[in-house]
């Protein structure tokens, strides 16, 4: 085999075997949830504006008794996987959902969390322009004392360099 040959062969391996030749979706939005059907209700109705065609919503559940697949079955036009059965937590599951997940982006999506779809846009659009940065770390609110404050990390910030820098 001649060196050009080997070189498409050895390019279409590559593309066919790291993340840009698996990845079939842009995003994939993943929920762990258990026995939350109210919060879960309203994450999917909130999904209907982010999650895109381009993109995947996967939910694990980890069994819960209350009456989330009936919430799961209201949205199945939105939700690519379902999966319900006993998992050790919300770690456990989102761990799940990452190994069925067919995107180029992860995204945890907590059942109580309100993601803006302009600002995960936004957000695809830094990491489409820099494909050098693994993990973004975007800002946000949270509630405190009655009281929503934004939640940011300073410029300069060294985040993951330490555990320390995540508090």
């Amino acid at each position: 085999m001649n060196a050009n040959k080997l070189a498409e062969k050895s390019k279409n391996l590559l593309e066919k075997y790291t993340l840009e030749g698996y990845a079939s979706k842009r995003v994939s939005f993943i929920v762990a949830t258990r026995n939350r059907a109210e919060y879960l209700m309203q994450a999917l109705e909130r999904s209907r504006t982010l999650v895109t065609p381009e993109d995947e919503l996967i939910i694990i559940d980890g069994g819960s008794t209350d009456n989330t697949a009936e919430v799961v079955r209201k949205y199945s036009d939105i939700v690519d996987i379902f999966i319900s059965e006993p998992d050790k937590g919300p770690g456990h599951a989102f761990s799940k959902g990452m190994l069925l997940a067919r995107g180029k982006y992860l995204k945890q999506l907590p059942d109580d969390d309100i993601v803006h779809p302009s600002a995960m846009e936004q957000s695809i659009r830094v990491m489409e322009e820099h494909p050098e940065i693994d993990l973004l770390v975007c800002g946000g609110t949270r509630e405190i004392g009655g009281k929503v404050k934004p939640v940011w990390l300073p410029p300069g910030t060294n985040y993951g360099y330490s555990p320390r820098d995540i508090f």
